[in-house]
Formats: C-alpha cells, structure tokens, sequence
C-alpha cells in the first residue's frame, strides 16, 4: 500500500458516512454472521511518458498479488501474478499461506476466492486502507470502472459503497469499509494508535516501489510483508471497534446503543456525531418525548417517497399529542415509531442552525451558513527572516479547550434577516434592541461595510448569496480544492483580510468586547454602522431550565410554519423559541479529564481514541455533514481562536499567524511604555508603524525573563550546546518540558501584560514547540516558512508543495517545489531566489477526478488512459503572487488574485520575474504592488 501517499483530506471537519441498504436475497438457506475480509495489494511501480500532455509520466505498473484474510475460518490466501508463483510456493508453504497463480490480476480475484472459501447468500465485509488497486486487483479493473461511473463506488472520507451492496459471486453482498476513514495519516500510524503491532511493515521499505524485486530477492519477506497487512486491517477494526465503546461508556451511554461491529459508523466524523447525538438525546428523562419534540418543529423532505405518509402522520400528532402522557396512548404507537425512525426529515429542531438549513434560504439569512476558519496571515510582509533567536509558539487545545466551556443549544434559535431590497439594520440599531438579550458565545452577526481606518481582526468571506444557495450536497463534499478559499463549513469563496472594508464579517460575544475595548471612540463609531446581513441568538428571555422542560414545553407548543391564506410571501413561522442550554463539560470536559488519566497511566491507545473524539467534535459541529452541526456554537469557537491568535500577534509580534500559533523574535516584542495611550485598530493592524517615533511610548523590546546579562542568542547558544550533550531519550524529554515551561511563562506574562492595559483576557494556555527552538526562520506567503532548529536542523512546512531533496528511491529523481530551495537560501543568509520555478506535482488519480475526466468532453485526456489510485507526476510552475501582503479592500484583493497566469497561450511570472535580482527585490516589489 502507498500509505504515504494517500489522498486524505486536512482539517478536522470530515464527510457523513452513509448506511448501507441491505441487499435482498432471493434464496431460503438462512444467513449467518457477517463475514470479514481483509484485501491489500502489491504491485511495481513503473511509470511511463504521457502521449496526451507534455512533461507528464502516468502509472505504468506492474501487477505482483493481492492477498485477503479471511476472519472467521483464519485462512490467508494470496493470489499472485504467475510470473512470480514458482519462486513464492514454497515459502508460502512453509509459512500456511495458500499461494494462487493468477494470469491478470486485473480480472479480479474476489469471486474466486468467495467459491473457495465456500461462502453463499453471506453480507461481506471487506476491509481495506485506502487504495483504489487494491480494489482493482479484487473486483477486476472493468467491473469497478462501472462501479466508479455508476456511482455504485465513491470516496469522501474513504473508499465506500454507494446505493448499496455489490453482489458478487452467488449473491454474496460486498459492503466496503475502508479504515483510511479513521486515520488522518497512513496505515502505520493507525496501526499504532489503537496498539496493533506490524513488525513486517518496515522490513521492505527499501522495496517500497520495486515489490517485484522483493519478491525475487526475499521472497520469504516478501510473504510475511504482504500478509502483515492485510492480517493487521482485521486487528485494527477489531480494536477501534472496542475503543470506541470504551469511550461511549465513559460518557454515560446505555450498553445498548453502543457501537458494534456492524453499526460503527466509516468516518470519524460520524462516529462522533452520532456519539454526540446520543448523549443529547440521554439528557432527556423520556427519550421518546425527545424524540417526536425535535421532530415536532423540523421540516419534512418533499422530495421522499414516503413525504406525504409522514406529512399526515405528523399533523395527527400534533393535534393529538400535547404532553409526555399522550405519546404513551395506544394507538398512535406504530405511527409515533414510524416517523421518529423515517429518514423523511431534511432538518430536526437541532439541524435547524446548522450549515445545509441556512445555505437554502431566500432571504439574507443564507450568510448565516458560512462557518470563518482560522487566521492566517503574513503579519510581517515587509521581512522575510527572523536571525539570530527564533522561537515557534502555539495555542495549547486551542478548539477542546473553548468547547469544554461552552454551551450546546437545544431549540430554535431567533433570526434576524431582511431580503435584498430592504434597508440593513446596523450594529448599533442591533445592540440597541437586543444586547440585553444575548447570551455570551450563543449569539452572532454577519456584516459589511467600508471603514475609515485599518482594522486586521475582522476577517471577510467574498461569497455572493447566489452562489451558496446554488451549492447541492456534492459541493460540500467537493469544496473548491483551495484551503484558503473555503472555510470548515466547505462554503466556497475567499476567505480574506480586507483593513478598509468588511464583507460578510462574524462578530461574536469576544470580538464585541474586543472592538469596544480596542478601538478609539472615532474607530467605535464607524464599527457601529457596519451593516448587519443577519444575525442569529439564542434569547436570555427564552431559556429554560432543563431537557425534560424543554420537551414538555415543545409537545405543548401549537406554533407552527405556515403559509397563510396558501398567499405566496405571506408566511408565517409562529413555532416557540425557547431552548435549554446543556453544558459542553459532561461531554468535552469528561473526554478531556479522562485522557489525562489514560496518559498518566499509560493507557496509550485509549488515550488516543479519546485524543480522536476530542479533535474531531469541533469539526463535527461546523460541518455541513451533520444533523448536530451549529453555526453560532462553532462561530463562538472559531473567532475565539481567530482572536487568541491575533492577541499573540500583537504582543510578540509573530511574523505570521497560522490558526493557533506562529514564529516570532525574542529580541523583538511589543512594548507599551506606562504613559503610552492605548492605540486602537488602526495603529495595532501594521507591526511595521508600530514604533512611536515622536514620543517614543510605543516600542520593542528583548521578551523578558533572561538572567541579567544574558541575551536571547545566548541563551539559544546554550541550548544548542545542551542538546549536544543528551544521552538518551528521556533526558531529552526532561530537559524539552524544562524549556517549553520556562518559555511559555516568560511568553504569557508578555501576552497578558500587554492586554491587561486594554481590560482585555488572553483565553488560551500556550506551549512552545521546543523542538523548533531555531537561530533563523526564513517565512514566505501565509504559511510557507522554516526553522534552522538547534535541535534537529532545518524543519520545513509548505502546504500542499513537496520537498524531494532528502527523497530516495524514484522520488530522489523528483524536483522540489521552488519554496523549499528559497527558504533554505533565507536561512542560509543569502539574497539568491532560486532561478527555476519549475517542481514536479506527484499524486494519485483519485475517484472524483477520473469520473469527470471520463465523462469530460475537453481536457483530462492524459488521465483517460489511468485509473483510480494511478500514480501521476505533472511538471508545473511555481507563482508567487502578493495577496498575503496587506489588502485594504475587495476590489485591490480582486485584481492580484486575478492575475492571468497566461498571456496568449504562453505563461505568465508573477513577482518571482524579479528573482535575478534577488529576495529583497522581490519581497519589496510585492509590497509595493508593482508588476509591469
């Protein structure tokens, strides 16, 4: 398997697991168990010259086997390409390992092995770990290129069905689970997590690309490898399974509704949702009540076969049922369990404040869907290195800790909005009214408007309301591909930092104490006539006490959405805003307390499963996948971090913010004088005017904390040398936990210091990477940069680019993405920006894009001749361009970020032209905004 090289999607938001339909069986024997079997293949790589595009090289591989183990007889059995069958049999006898010679692999092997394994009329589980040949070597290339342009196939999280089982062989039902969709990384790492030992992974790594060689050459390795992981997909599945309801009982869920093999969910994602769901519902003393109230006030789906049958069955029941004793009545029983248990709802009462609900409305309220990530941001564009000390600071749990003291609201939220060709209620028109209303982190508002002045806190999302109601569910899955450009709630569009202009900007409880308590009065004033789009709370007014009055309260309530009269545009939604608020702490909170206790007593998978649920609930509630997404709650979350990040900026003067944490100088943080008056927005949004020239109350200063006399390069100096002299790993640690406690103190009492003046609270712990305690940073665009650390050399991110200068095997061949080259020379002291922008962009042919490229009439036609999970290496160039510097409004943002990468077919430099003249020159012509 390429674990290493799969394509799995970044953040913590992931994608809904869908359940399966069961296949119908058209023979009397009776079924047993579902049977589990684990596939994994092996091939050769090779690659060959694309005859379609220039500079391209597509899959050419050899096929080697495919081997499965089979879970409930213990069988293992390889099916090999024949060429290799005599030099593997007799190993594969010694080791009990049925060897099977096989002409084309690509023909398939699944039925075969279903016949010999005398399987019939079964449910089939197959387990793999991402890679599309794995399933092309099983079920035979022809048959799951059907499957893929059937959408019979698909993958979102992971590889999974769609539409229901595949039936192979004598109606055995193949249903597909792919355990890629618990694992952010490769199969190894999950492996590890759930404490799976591999002991043959590693053996061939230097084979990685040349199994055929292996094969010839360990042909007894080479057997042991191949069944090491197909043997281990079993265990893993097996442990995740009982981790997982290990954490589900910790939070008090009934035995009964746990998770077993057969009901956990393919995703992470859903594994929480659902967790998370459940423990909403045992909040409530009568589940039943709680069920038919949230579904009381949802909204049915017209398009469901069974629409109208659960329509009339839903107005029986709200005529008929007003307390918890009426749903116990006889007679409308099977009704009450037939709608509760339908999938005919689009939204519950809880899903009625998530992403999908507010991207179909017809009036402003559809801003409501969009979900901010956090900030990144180049906050020093005018450098491009940090010399002599440079530390890496973060923000310690920056979503678990924020989720642990919120609150989950149960109710319809009150809306505010207005549709396109009414006048906008402003900021101030809206505290006026309801201030007095909201309840901290339950309340938000969209705005826009021009400013006067700078601001950098404020971030903006250019998305029209056209185009998020256009969006399907498919556009959610899909994004747009760009990180920067789509925020958690996957709404496409740019996602910026306008100083002079706010479009569709969130403004939640902290950031309104923080543009009160920040800005001047004049800054004050002009925040308070942003216009508002729409704004969402949940009233103080309309809070109640507990689950069970909250239920009582809904079964009893005759509000109802309706169109009065049947008149078009005369509508009326009269259903009861009340809600109860349940306290995050029973849920994150316990998660949190009872991973230290698994770390401290060295429960090491389990703590990483609850790791898992704790990283994972934040996404959850800003995805648009989920029933129990919230946009107010994960707004609160997300712009409480957006502001922590901004917070450290200020006051360390990082040079670039990456969601929680950055790079900054110890030589260099922000100091206020005592008689300094406090600058507002538009002198703290440029750390290049933050020095007071006439009074000199504004300055920068060494962070304090050193001994007298000692100097930050100094004291980087004797780390170095103290690393020098570390025998053994747990004297490292030792001396690591010293360092990060010393430097996160010395860091906070900054931070706080700083804001204290403003009335103003840092609401995040910090940690140092240690490790990246550095004597240079080199840092480009928003997110590219890299340490020369003391304790392991030069560390590098660049997201979404690749280094191959450290690579081996073919990749060794592989050109680097230029970035790589440029930092290096930064850090390196020299000015030279490396002369060809040319990198190889290497990556395997996912599902998506060869369906479209099938179905394409233009372009894509050197993928036509590749299939899923194909290696492909493209040559491409490298542009750098200037949005990370400063942009005041949307027009200045629009016309960089549509620059022509072509001028009559041929390609088009941006800034990196000026590279002869080297890094200075170009770092200064992209501030200036100059390219002739």
């Amino acid at each position: 398997m390429l674990t290493n090289e799969q394509e799995l999607l970044s953040s913590l938001i992931e994608s809904v697991s869908e359940e399966f339909e069961a296949g119908a069986t058209t023979q009397e024997e009776e079924k047993v168990a579902i049977q589990t079997i684990a596939v994994d293949a092996e091939w050769h790589s090779k690659l060959k010259q694309s005859l379609e595009k220039a500079d391209c090289w597509i899959d050419d591989s050899k096929q080697v086997s495919v081997q499965y183990y089979h879970r409930q007889s213990g069988r293992e059995v390889i099916y090999v390409q024949e060429d290799y069958y005599v030099r593997l049999s007799p190993f594969a006898e010694t080791l009990g390992i049925e060897l099977i010679p096989w002409i084309d692999l690509d023909r398939g092997t699944l039925e075969d092995l279903l016949y010999r394994l005398g399987l019939k009329n079964q449910e089939i589980r197959l387990l793999l770990f991402y890679s599309p040949k794995d399933l092309r070597f099983s079920l035979g290339k022809s048959q799951m290129e059907y499957y893929y342009l059937d959408n019979r196939i698909v993958k979102k999280r992971g590889i999974k069905n769609r539409r229901g089982a595949l039936i192979i062989g004598e109606n055995c039902q193949i249903k597909i689970h792919d355990l890629a969709g618990w694992a952010p990384r490769g199969l190894a790492d999950l492996a590890a997590a759930v404490g799976v030992e591999m002991t043959d992974k590693h053996e061939l790594d230097s084979y990685k690309w040349r199994m055929g060689d292996a094969v010839q050459e360990l042909p007894e390795v080479f057997l042991r490898y191949a069944m090491g992981d197909t043997t281990a997909l079993i265990g893993i599945f097996e442990k995740y399974v009982l981790l997982a309801k290990k954490v589900q009982r910790i939070l008090g869920l009934p035995e009964e509704e746990l998770f077993t093999e057969e009901t956990i969910p393919q995703t992470n994602g859903t594994i929480v949702a659902k967790t998370l769901n459940l423990y909403i519902r045992n909040q409530a003393s009568n589940k039943k009540a709680f069920d038919y109230a949230v579904r009381k006030h949802g909204i049915l789906n017209s398009d469901h076969k069974g629409y109208r049958k659960y329509r009339d069955i839903l107005l029986k029941l709200r005529q008929e049922v007003h307390t918890g004793e009426d749903l116990e009545r006889k007679g409308i029983q099977k009704e009450l369990k037939a709608l509760c248990n339908s999938r005919a709802f689009l939204h519950t009462v809880i899903g009625q404040a998530g992403v999908q609900y507010f991207a179909k409305q017809q009036d402003s309220s559809v801003y409501l869907s969009i979900v901010q990530g956090g900030r990144c941001n180049n906050e020093l564009p005018t450098e491009y290195a940090i010399r002599g000390a440079a530390l890496d600071i973060d923000m310690s749990s920056c979503y678990g800790s924020a989720l642990r003291s919120y609150i989950y609201p149960i109710g319809l939220p009150t809306v505010l909005c207005q549709y396109d060709e009414e006048k906008s209620m402003t900021l101030r028109e809206f505290l006026a009214r309801y201030k007095s209303e909201l309840v901290d982190n339950l309340w938000e508002v969209v705005v826009r408007g021009e400013l006067p002045f700078r601001q950098d806190l404020v971030f903006s999302k250019a998305v029209s309301a056209e185009k998020i109601r256009k969006l399907k569910a498919e556009d959610y899955e899909k994004g747009d591909g760009v990180a920067h450009r789509t925020d958690v709630s996957h709404i496409p569009g740019d996602f910026l930092l306008c100083q002079m202009q706010i479009e569709n900007g969130i403004i939640t409880t902290e950031i309104l104490e923080t543009l009160e308590k920040v800005s001047t009065n004049q800054e004050r004033q002009e925040l308070l006539n942003l216009e508002i789009q729409s704004a969402v709370f949940y009233a103080k007014s309309d809070r109640l006490s507990s689950m069970d009055e909250w239920v009582e309260h809904i079964l009893q309530d005759e509000g109802e959405r309706t169109v009065v009269g049947h008149r078009h545009g005369n509508n009326k939604d009269d259903r009861s805003r009340k809600w109860y608020g349940m306290s995050m702490e029973g849920f994150m909170g316990k998660l949190v307390d009872e991973r230290k206790r698994a770390k401290t007593d060295g429960e090491k998978a389990y703590q990483e499963m609850l790791k898992t649920f704790i990283n994972t609930t934040y996404g959850v509630i800003a995805s648009p996948y989920f029933e129990i997404g919230n946009v107010v709650l994960a707004n609160n979350i997300t712009a409480r971090a957006r502001l922590g990040a901004w917070m450290m900026n200020k006051s360390l003067h990082t040079v670039q913010s990456i969601t929680d944490g950055g790079g900054y100088s110890p030589l260099r943080v922000a100091v206020l004088k005592p008689n300094a008056k406090l600058p507002g927005f538009d002198k703290l949004s440029n750390n290049n005017e933050w020095k007071d020239t006439k009074n000199y109350t504004r300055t920068t200063a060494a962070l304090e904390g050193l001994p007298e006399g000692v100097t930050w390069i100094d004291w980087v100096q004797e780390v170095e040398e103290a690393y020098k002299t570390l025998q053994d790993a747990t004297t490292r640690t030792q001396y690591e936990k010293q360092l990060g406690l010393f430097l996160d103190d010395a860091a906070k009492k900054q931070i706080d210091k700083f804001w204290e003046r403003y009335g103003l609270t840092f609401p995040f712990a910090i940690e140092h990477k240690v490790q990246n305690i550095a004597t240079a940073m080199a840092y480009l665009k928003k997110g590219d940069y890299g340490f020369r650390t003391v304790a392991s050399g030069d560390v590098f991110r660049s997201r979404g680019n690749k280094d191959f200068r450290q690579a081996k095997g073919p990749n060794a061949e592989l050109k680097s993405h230029p970035t790589y080259q440029w930092l290096t020379n930064i850090l390196d002291g020299s000015d030279e920006v490396p002369e060809s922008m040319d990198y190889n962009k290497k990556y395997l042919l996912s599902i998506g894009v060869y369906t479209r490229a099938s179905t394409s009439k233009n372009g894509f036609k050197h993928l036509l001749e590749c299939h899923p999970g194909d290696e492909i290496i493209e040559t491409q160039l490298a542009r750098f361009n200037n949005t990370h510097i400063q942009i005041l409004n949307l027009e200045q943002y629009k016309t960089r970020n549509n620059r022509k990468t072509a001028n009559h077919g041929k390609p088009t430099e941006f800034f990196e032209r000026f590279r002869n003249r080297g890094t200075t020159a170009v770092v200064r012509a992209m501030n200036a905004d100059f390219l002739p």
